[in-house]
């Protein structure tokens, strides 16, 4: 039985409202209406009764994700994600539509309602699964740093039956995309039974964790069947080796220490070699100091009003050695993973990204062909314009060549508004910041804008306010390499 969850964490719900019609010459007193209950109280009720599915904890600190089922029954009923010591809480249970969250947030947040999460936290069940899978000490049985780290967890070793069970994890150096794209993986474990005398090995389920420490997908194995020693993979041998040793070996080996996962690998974006004349045309100085990465928190309002806040989003910096243009490479459980091409940081001249609903690599429909630039972009004087020009290509034809034709050109203007410190953006920067007030379209009732400060001293635009027609976005800066 393949016991696989997948779930948006912040889903984007459309709100409407309903208009009251009150038709002349009839009038009546309105007919009580019993409360709506949500379909997912029945569900968490019984939830709290059944079976915690074995093999199914997965734990990370505090928090723990576990499935539940009926009795008789393989599939899964609910999952649980919680915490041992105080909320929040949630729980999953399988709809038409996927996974969805009993919770009385549902545009803002996948959190049990108040009383639910109290009921939880104090449950038995949560106890027991508290008390089941101990806070993990993960023991690392590789060091490299520029590679993935193969790991046991030392607190889950349990002799049962002639059998040693053990929880077995990788920690990944760059992210994994998902089958489906729709996730960034930055760990996996596995629960493993290991015969130390009969030198087999079971495995009993395995987990991909995101990058927010969160269970992606998973499944338990039905049946589970043991496999010789020497038929394992290499990962698995190597688990089996480290935990058949005496208590006193594994005490010996380093403690995982969390690391910053790098983003996942994606190939590097093209451009056309007469956009690349133009920027060098600028002369522009070289920066003086390295900028690497950017840690940000922002804010959304989408084009119907819906608000969504408090999302992370990890920006790589680097400079592309074949173009020698700017490289920037988000990391955002929101967006798809991409890589971008770009000047400075400013804007995009090409991009790969994947696809969520196949999880491929893909190029940008519309590659930049032709790009010019108007003003002093070397010196950036304050209260004056620059802009540039940009064309691009249409988009593939239907049956998947390449189309000749190209978009209109289009003049993007950017206002020098003000000078500041940069370290008023983040404390660790350093030199002047200015800002740009750019207009990338004008359109009735809406100007598309974007503001950005220019860091002169790392030669990098960082933005930190985007005015678009679908939506408004907000970022701060949060932590500077």
């Amino acid at each position: 039985m393949d016991a696989s969850s997948t779930f948006f964490r912040h889903p984007v719900v459309l709100g409407f409202s309903l208009l009251a019609l009150s038709l002349t010459g009839c009038s009546s007193r309105p007919i009580p209406q019993e409360p709506k209950v949500h379909p997912g109280l029945a569900v968490f009720n019984e939830a709290l009764t059944l079976p915690v599915l074995e093999h199914s904890i997965v734990r990370e600190g505090d928090k723990v994700t576990y499935l539940v089922t009926r009795v008789g029954n393989s599939a899964i009923y609910a999952r649980f994600n919680a915490s041992c010591k105080q909320g929040p809480n949630s729980m999953f249970y399988p709809t038409r539509n996927g996974l969805s969250a009993f919770t009385d947030q549902p545009m803002t947040s996948t959190a049990l309602p108040a009383e639910q999460s109290q009921q939880l936290q104090h449950s038995a069940q949560l106890q027991q699964v508290c008390t089941q899978r101990p806070t993990p000490d993960w023991r690392m049985l590789e060091l490299a740093e520029d590679q993935d780290w193969l790991m046991l967890d030392r607190n889950s070793l349990q002799q049962e039956g002639g059998l040693l069970y053990v929880w077995a994890g990788r920690d990944y150096r760059h992210y994994l995309i998902a089958s489906d794209g729709a996730a960034l993986i930055a760990q996996s474990q596995e629960r493993l039974a290991l015969d130390c005398k009969q030198q087999t090995v079971t495995a009993l389920s395995q987990f991909m964790i995101d990058g927010s420490h969160e269970v992606s997908s998973g499944k338990v194995e039905r049946p589970a069947v043991p496999q010789p020693l020497m038929q394992a993979s290499a990962d698995r041998q190597r688990v089996f080796k480290a935990a058949c040793l005496p208590q006193a070996e594994l005490a010996r080996l380093p403690v995982f220490n969390a690391r910053q996962t790098l983003p996942p690998v994606i190939s590097t974006p093209t451009v056309a070699p007469s956009v690349v004349a133009a920027i060098q045309a600028l002369d522009l100085p070289a920066p003086a100091r390295p900028l690497r990465h950017l840690g940000y928190r922002y804010d959304m309002v989408m084009f119907n009003g819906t608000k969504l806040g408090d999302f992370s989003k990890e920006v790589f910096i680097s400079t592309d050695s074949a173009s020698g243009q700017t490289l920037v490479q988000p990391v955002d459980f929101v967006l798809p993973p991409a890589i971008n091409l770009t000047f400075r940081g400013l804007f995009d001249l090409a991009s790969h990204n994947i696809d969520k609903e196949t999880g491929k690599e893909v190029a940008d429909s519309r590659p930049l062909v032709d790009l010019s630039f108007q003003g002093d972009w070397r010196n950036l004087p304050l209260k004056t314009q620059v802009s540039y020009i940009e064309t691009r290509a249409e988009p593939a034809n239907a049956d998947g060549s390449p189309s000749h034709k190209t978009s209109e050109p289009r003049t993007v203007t950017c206002q020098i508004v003000r000078e500041q410190p940069a370290s008023a953006l983040h404390p660790t920067l350093l030199g002047s910041a200015k800002l740009l007030n750019c207009t990338k379209m004008k359109a009735r009732g809406l100007d598309w804008t974007d503001l950005s400060w220019y860091l002169a001293d790392y030669g990098q635009f960082v933005h930190v306010l985007e005015n678009s027609p679908v939506g408004l976005w907000k970022w701060r800066i949060e932590s500077v390499r």
